[in-house]
């Protein structure tokens, strides 16, 4: 029974080796297929492993960028505090600067108000703008009074008509008062019935009846030119000077 059962096994492996030695495209094929799936599985394990490594490398890429922007916001805001440590730093100077301008201004605004609370007694009315009261520093009181000067002799060298008020008879009157700058001016009631020279007294205007009729013709007819109500036209105006004028007082 085993001697029969070891010859069966025998030519069984001796089948299996001559059928092995008489197929061996049939080897071959097996062979150059399990290569086949070997060299395909490598293949898709390297592009696998390219794509991670662009992944990552788009990842880095990104982070750096990132890390640049930030840096640049960094330095903008570092730029901005320097900047605005030096403007703080300027703002104190000039506050400094202009509290010792506006100390030395003091003594110059009081001069400037006195000269012109002198010129208000003596010139015309209209020449120098009325004061306002101002809720400002020195600087900006001394800037304000100073226009009102610099308005004052602009308006001194110029001819101007304009309703006033004045002393007649010791009696206060609303009268149109024509002046030439700072150097004279005449006056003429609105009914065109009195009308004079007119002057400066210690901040008080002056009017003056003239009983010459020519006089008044000419007084009323100068008024009118300046107005515009009468055509431009060669007038001789009775002249006293102001100051001459307040000297005869």
């Amino acid at each position: 029974m085993n001697l029969r059962f070891l010859l069966m096994l025998g030519l069984c492996v001796c089948a299996s080796f001559i059928g092995a030695v008489e197929n061996p495209a049939v080897h071959a094929r097996t062979t150059v297929a399990a290569a086949d799936q070997a060299a395909s599985q490598e293949a898709e394990e390297q592009q696998a492993w390219l794509l991670e490594q662009q992944r990552w490398q788009a990842h880095l890429s990104l982070l750096a960028q990132q890390r640049q922007q930030e840096q640049a916001l960094c330095d903008q805001l570092a730029q901005k505090q320097a900047d605005l440590s030096q403007e703080r730093t300027d703002i104190a100077q000039q506050h400094k600067e202009l509290g010792l301008w506006s100390s030395m201004l003091v003594p110059v605004h009081a001069q400037l108000q006195q000269r012109l609370g002198q010129l208000e007694q003596t010139l015309y009315p209209g020449i120098i703008p009325p004061a306002e009261l101002l809720e400002t520093d020195v600087l900006g009181q001394f800037l304000y009074h100073f226009d009102r000067l610099h308005m004052a002799i602009a308006a001194a060298d110029t001819w101007s008509e304009s309703i006033e008020e004045g002393l007649l008879n010791d009696e206060q009157r609303a009268v149109r008062l024509l002046r030439c700058g700072a150097v004279a001016a005449w006056w003429l009631d609105f009914d065109g019935q009195q009308a004079g020279c007119a002057r400066m007294v210690q901040g008080v205007l002056h009017l003056e009846v003239s009983t010459d009729v020519d006089e008044q013709k000419a007084i009323q007819a100068a008024v009118s030119i300046a107005a515009g109500q009468r055509s431009p036209m060669l007038i001789e105006l009775p002249f006293v000077h102001a100051q001459q004028q307040g000297a005869q007082q």
